[in-house]
């Protein structure tokens, strides 16, 4: 394995474990808030599919679904709270697409097939 791979491994790993910590402390924060609003009872179930969605990124063949998922989420994320307060969003948005362009099968594992 070389080391560009590597590299690219633990990149897809760490924004995959990242995205899921951030969810899951999305969840917690919004089960323990004592703010009422309509924005409590829905922030933990998009924080989940956020987590599930995090978790997909890991694996090739649920990359792209996954993606998608969370690109649609932080979209909803930045409509609601503004970029300003969400710089972040942009970064991981960045590292998701960047991740569903590289899942295309590799070219020298199409030659050695054929």
């Amino acid at each position: 394995m070389g080391s560009n791979r590597i590299a690219f491994v633990v990149f897809r790993c760490t924004l995959a474990i990242v995205i899921f910590i951030e969810s899951l402390l999305a969840i917690f924060h919004a089960l323990h808030s004592t703010t009422q609003s309509h924005l409590g009872s829905i922030l933990p179930w998009f924080a989940g599919v956020e987590a599930i969605a995090a978790l997909m990124l890991l694996f090739r063949p649920t990359v792209k679904v996954g993606g998608f998922i969370l690109l649609l989420i932080f979209l909803v994320a930045l409509i609601i709270h503004g970029p300003a307060d969400q710089m972040a969003l942009f970064v991981y948005a960045a590292g998701v697409i960047l991740l569903m362009a590289s899942n295309s099968p590799d070219k020298t594992t199409a030659k050695k097939s054929n």
